[in-house]
């Protein structure tokens, strides 16, 4: 699959009642800009594959082999010994959702030890962005012994979104 470009985009907007505060208050209301752009490629800022899939859990974890991931057309993506550009988890349901703790070849990306968990709270959204680190073994690297992203809902029925950008080399 040819590869043109990537953005990640998040949105917030909040609206808040009307707040009695006195005139000589300010609020900063400026957000930094969330967009992140990726070209093709395999360099620091650069992508080549992207995984985008709705899943569903029944009370049971499962564990995603991110070299084994496959592109919304379902073409397998080559990411044997690459890295994970970016990583959006949307938490469809009203239970919460762990991630990390695989039994085994655990992906350390934003989790930092094989024993680490995040929890992506019920109808939460998890991004995670490492945009430009080049160089084997660095950064959130996909390898043989590092590829194992574990998803559980507990004792729940959820539903996600999950979208992740690659990039097929360490380098």
């Amino acid at each position: 699959m040819a590869f043109g470009s990537a953005t990640i985009s998040q949105q917030i907007k909040a609206s808040l009642p009307s707040i009695n505060l006195p005139t000589t208050y300010s609020v900063p209301c400026d957000m930094p800009k969330m967009d992140r752009v990726y070209s093709s490629g395999t360099g620091a800022g650069q992508v080549d594959g992207i995984h985008s899939k709705t899943y569903s859990l029944a009370a049971t974890p499962t564990t995603l082999d991110l070299t084994a991931m496959t592109d919304p057309n379902g073409a397998a993506i080559t990411c044997s010994t690459g890295r994970i550009r970016s990583l959006w988890l949307q938490n469809l349901s009203n239970y919460a959702i762990t991630i990390g703790a695989a039994a085994s070849t655990q992906w350390l990306g934003m989790l930092g030890t094989t024993t680490s968990t995040l929890v992506v709270p019920p109808n939460g959204i998890l991004t995670f962005s490492d945009p430009t680190t080049v160089g084997t073994s660095a950064g959130a690297y996909v390898d043989s012994t590092h590829k194992s992203l574990k998803i559980d809902p507990g004792a729940n029925t959820v539903q996600f979104n999950l979208v992740i950008l690659f990039c097929s080399a360490q380098s």
